[in-house]
């Protein structure tokens, strides 16, 4: 067999390319007394480039002082590039500036972008911003540490605006930091469904859930209230009036989370900056919160998409002088709920939605709704109040290629919701790797935005009819992704999990999301193989429950990120945001297999839920199923879904 690259010379050595790019490998065979010539034939070889990451370094900084100047920024001091083999340089610049003014007066954190023309032909480039955080000065700050917890190992100065890479407040803590929720006594509403919530009941449950945050050591994320409301079997109504004192109280004692809660009609979840518009808008009077279970087949539309599923009338009035006001919407603010459903047999999941339905009957589908089977709800933010059900859009592609896949449901979610589309008419290609391109495809679908808006970019090989061309250039523009050179963009690159991880905090970012802690922190078996730019990433997506390990406690962050594990991903972030309690009870992990979490934390052991027992890994945490298994010298049955068989127990 003889071989040449491109117009070379022949020869029987395998050809060798050393630097990036596309190549036709000839190859041919040469005759003999035994066998015939084999006339030359070509092949398409494409080496692809080597991925570097060009990092903004976290800075810190306390309050009264400079913001740390970033004019002049520097290799290793301000920034950092990995991934680079021997002696292989980039060559252009970086810039960085803050995404706003910081103000130093305050503690917050601010974005660090970054911009370059760092370029090398071998290499595909990803700028990865970072964050500024400026903090108190504590009485321990500012000299050298004489041991004891907090030291860092070493003596510190206080003045220093260094690359942060020390600085334990760059990090989210390592225990859950969600707020630590209040509950007031269960309120029975009259036969009318009217009930009030007690100003003194929420005082006192304000009062129990600071005390528990003090004890704990999160007072950081605040306190919740929780009011929950005991209709009567049968009802199918209530009205909550929310005193104005009641409301001002709210306010004052800045409750990031108001909770109306039933276990059989709506719930409703308003937070703080909400209370604020309502306070506001309410002008000193009592506020009055709906919720009437209702007929939604008002419409052919409306009954093919609801058929018998819950349907509520919500709404908001405020109360003055006798007269009621309707709160029409709330200003740009929203609040989340959540529709208890159990679905039907043979409906999936990830078909299930949120709709709203207008005064004609018009039926508009909620993209960024779920249903969370830990809630067993119907979960999704809205701004306004009207009519809303669960819907089923029943799956379009049938895919042939998830039946049995762990993640399924998740597949159809987004899907379903168009976040997502399939291979071929009937394929998903669950395990294939996701590309740069496909991704901020998804990403830009699930934002709402306007393709026509972003139909210019820079990136010379995304060609304007490709149809993740606008998707690119929008999370170039909004800083969630950069390019990996200043003109391209590498669109048919498969992303990794730790990029996958950056991404996903960029994006949380860029659109004013919030991420909760709501999670303990892990420490991965593989954890020093995540690359120093994407810890920070890795441990937020971690701790609010949008991302996870796989088996054997590994993160995998060198491994090509899969459409499956995308779709998941895609779904668990609209779950969070909406309501970051979803990350708690039942949760497969990205490879999954699955886990139960209480309070923050994976339950181990046994496990009692709805009056079924299941057994957790006493190490991992994880789901036993499917057979036998010996526990504390006794033998149990396990049914593949994880529950226990009931009387199973021998001592074979």
């Amino acid at each position: 067999m003889l071989y040449r690259l491109g117009d070379s010379e022949w020869s029987e050595q395998l050809p060798t390319a050393k630097n990036a790019g596309e190549y036709t490998v000839w190859y041919k065979v040469q005759g003999n007394a035994e066998y015939a010539d084999v006339a030359e034939q070509n092949v398409t070889v494409t080496v692809a480039k080597k991925s570097v990451t060009v990092t903004a370094l976290d800075k810190s900084a306390y309050t009264g002082s400079a913001a740390p100047d970033l004019s002049s920024p520097e290799a290793d001091k301000d920034y950092k590039v990995e991934g680079l083999v021997g002696a292989d340089t980039l060559s252009g610049t970086v810039t960085l500036d803050y995404a706003q003014t910081p103000d130093m007066s305050k503690t917050g954190k601010t974005a660090i972008n970054i911009t370059g023309t760092l370029s090398n032909d071998n290499y595909a480039i990803t700028y990865v911003s970072g964050t500024l955080t400026v903090s108190k000065q504590s009485s321990s700050d500012g000299g050298s540490s004489s041991g004891g917890s907090g030291s860092g190992g070493g003596s510190s100065s206080g003045g220093s605006n260094g690359s942060g890479s020390n600085d334990n407040t760059n990090q989210p803590e390592d225990k859950p930091q969600a707020p630590v929720t209040g509950e007031t006594k269960p309120i029975q509403p009259d036969k009318n469904g009217n009930a009030a919530v007690d100003n003194s009941s929420v005082q006192s449950a304000i009062d129990k859930a600071k005390q528990d945050a003090k004890k704990n050591g999160t007072t950081e994320k605040g306190i919740g209230v929780t009011v929950p409301i005991t209709p009567a079997a049968g009802q199918t109504s209530f009205n909550v009036t929310i005193k104005a004192q009641t409301l001002d109280l709210l306010v004052k004692e800045n409750v990031r989370q108001f909770t109306v809660a039933t276990d059989h009609l709506v719930s409703v979840n308003i937070g703080l900056d909400t209370l604020k518009q309502l306070d506001t808008a309410s002008a000193g009077g009592d506020i009055i919160l709906r919720a009437d279970k209702v007929d939604a087949l008002r419409s052919t539309e409306a009954k093919a998409t609801i058929g018998t599923r819950p349907t509520y009338d919500l709404s908001l009035v405020y109360l003055s002088g006798g007269k009621e006001t309707p709160i029409a919407n709330l200003n740009g603010h929203t609040i989340s709920v959540r529709l208890p459903y159990t679905p039907a047999k043979g409906e999936q999941t990830g078909n299930l939605y949120a709709v709203y339905v207008d005064d004609a009957g018009k039926v508009e589908w909620i993209t960024k709704s779920s249903y969370n089977a830990s809630l067993k709800a119907v979960v999704f933010e809205t701004g306004h109040f009207s009519v809303y059900g669960v819907g089923y859009k029943n799956p379009a592609p049938a895919f042939t290629d998830i039946t049995g896949h762990w993640a399924a449901d998740n597949i159809l979610f987004a899907a379903s919701r168009g976040l997502l589309s399939g291979t071929s008419d009937t394929t998903f290609s669950p395990d294939t790797g996701m590309t740069r391109g496909m991704f901020v495809t998804a990403l830009g679908r699930l934002a709402g935005i306007n393709p026509d808006s972003y139909q210019t970019g820079k990136f010379t090989d995304v060609k304007a009819d490709a149809y993740y061309a606008p998707y690119v250039n929008w999370a170039a523009q909004t800083g969630i992704v950069e390019g990996v050179t200043a003109t391209t963009f590498a669109p048919d690159t498969n992303i990794n999990r730790e990029q996958m991880a950056v991404i996903m905090k960029n994006y949380a970012a860029k659109l004013g999301y919030d991420l909760p802690q709501t999670l303990k922190a892990v420490t991965f078996a593989d954890n020093t193989q995540i690359s120093s730019w994407a810890k920070d990433a890795v441990k937020s997506m971690q701790q609010a429950g949008i991302l996870t390990g796989k088996n054997e406690n590994k993160f995998d962050p060198k491994g090509t990120a899969t459409r499956a594990e995308v779709a998941t991903v895609l779904r668990r972030f609209v779950e969070i945001v909406i309501d970051p309690q979803a990350a708690n009870g039942w949760q497969q992990n990205d490879s999954g297999q699955w886990n139960y979490y209480r309070n923050g934390e994976s339950v181990k052991g046994w496990l009692s839920e709805d009056q079924k027992w299941y057994w957790l890994d006493k190490v991992t945490g994880m789901m036993f199923a499917g057979g036998w298994k010996q526990i504390d010298g006794k033998w149990y049955y396990f049914y593949a879904d994880g529950t226990m068989a009931v009387n199973t127990a021998s001592d074979r």
